[in-house]
């Protein structure tokens, strides 16, 4: 149940509480001159997949994230963020947006090809081409918009460039999606960006793709889900060091941003059995598998670091119920244990029906 919960967070949010902080996200649309030839090391032609469903049905498994990635695609998937974030804050977080360029199929094109923020040779390098796209990103807009868009009205950022992510493609030098963080910026770019004629300075933000995959297998929904979290300020709660999960799929913040669904499991048929060319398969055959669309809801340390949840502490031996994330009712979503000054347990009741 709690997974199908966060399906409908993503686009009906039927049980709105006054909210009592309230984000605005900037999201700027970035592409690259078009590869003339075309680049086989990177996904797409440098521009944003604008075709029509009739054009792209035939190479889809399923009729999710689909072309046109236009500024009512991206609009979406800002919408369908806002709703996850009244639901996980209980109403009390409000994320309002603004995509530009405000025409439909417009983006600000940079001078420098995809290519040459692609994979580097060196994880450092790798990492200084990410933070400097999102830096030309920003700079982008703000050097074409002028004093048409005020960055100070915003509070997060997002940069979306042309093609798909690095972290989920088969081609090598696609970029991987990132938080951007003020260290990444002093380290990588030179400290943080200046826009609005100097007047304001942007400190942190997120770099992701038009689309995780050409299939329709892959979505935006759990990156952008994640990043966002990183932009209130919870910690990645991954086992960094070795690349491997830690806390698990329960944690929006490890690898619960991409939780992998069973499209039958929802109802879903592929709209055909097999195709060639399938980007996230070895072979012809059509996986009914699903990543990303379905992000985990915060664990309960993150919703109370947030501020968005309060524990019900216990301390003697008692029976106490817990009501699971969905369940409208008076008893308490958490429970807190201390075992010591500094050490406790943290319970909460997590279901899942879709595993």
């Amino acid at each position: 149940m709690a997974l199908l919960l966060y399906l409908v967070a993503c686009f009906v949010y039927a049980h709105p509480v006054q909210a009592i902080e309230t984000y605005r996200i900037l999201a700027l649309r970035i592409s690259f001159p078009v590869e003339s030839p075309n680049e086989e090391t990177t996904s797409g032609n440098g521009t944003f997949d604008l075709r029509t469903f009739a054009e792209v049905q035939d190479s889809l498994a399923y009729p999710f994230d689909m072309p046109p990635h236009n500024r009512t695609y991206f609009e979406a998937h800002l919408q369908a963020l806002a709703n996850y974030y009244a639901t996980a804050s209980n109403g009390q977080l409000a994320v309002q947006y603004d995509v530009y360029p405000q025409a439909e199929n417009d983006s600000y094109e940079l001078t420098t090809s995809l290519i040459e923020y692609g994979n580097g040779r060196t994880r450092n390098e790798v990492s200084e081409r990410i933070v400097r796209l999102f830096r030309d990103g920003i700079l982008a807009g703000d050097n074409i918009e002028g004093d048409q868009l005020d960055f100070s009205q915003y509070d997060a950022f997002a940069v979306f460039h042309a093609g798909l992510g690095g972290e989920a493609s088969q081609a090598l030098n696609d970029i991987p999606s990132a938080f951007i963080s003020q260290s990444d910026l002093i380290e990588f770019v030179e400290g943080p960006i200046t826009v609005d004629n100097g007047a304001f300075t942007i400190t942190s933000g997120m770099l992701l793709p038009e689309a995780i995959s050409t299939s329709g297998r892959g979505g935006l929904n759990g990156p952008l889900a994640r990043f966002f979290a990183s932009q209130l300020g919870l910690p990645g709660l991954s086992d960094f060091e070795n690349d491997l999960p830690a806390v698990g799929d329960w944690s929006l913040m490890d690898t619960g941003a991409n939780n992998l669904i069973e499209a039958d499991k929802l109802g879903l048929q592929p709209l055909r059995t097999s195709f060639e060319d399938d980007d996230d398969d070895d072979d012809d055959r059509i996986s009914n598998t699903l990543i990303g669309f379905l992000p985990s809801l915060p664990m309960a340390w993150s919703r109370i670091k947030l501020g968005w949840l309060t524990p019900t502490t216990v301390t003697r031996s008692d029976t106490v119920r817990i009501a699971a994330s969905h369940i409208q009712s008076g008893l308490p979503r958490a429970i807190k244990i201390p075992i010591s000054a500094t050490e406790y347990f943290l319970l909460e009741n997590r279901i899942s029906r879709l595993k």
